[in-house]
C-alpha cells in the first residue's frame, strides 16, 4: 500500500506544480473581481 501510495504522489507532482500555479492565478482573479464588485456596489448603489 505504501509503495502504491508513494508511485501515485511520485507521478502526480509535475501535474500539481502546473495545477498550483493556476490555481493562484484563479484565486487571484476572483479576489480581484470580488473587490471591485463590492467598490462597484457600494459606489452605485
Amino acid at each position: 500500500m505504501k509503495g502504491n501510495e508513494y508511485d501515485w504522489d511520485k507521478e502526480l507532482k509535475p501535474d500539481m506544480k502546473y495545477y498550483r500555479g493556476w490555481h493562484l492565478i484563479a484565486l487571484i482573479i476572483l479576489m480581484l473581481a470580488n473587490i471591485y464588485l463590492e467598490i462597484k456596489w457600494l459606489f452605485f448603489s
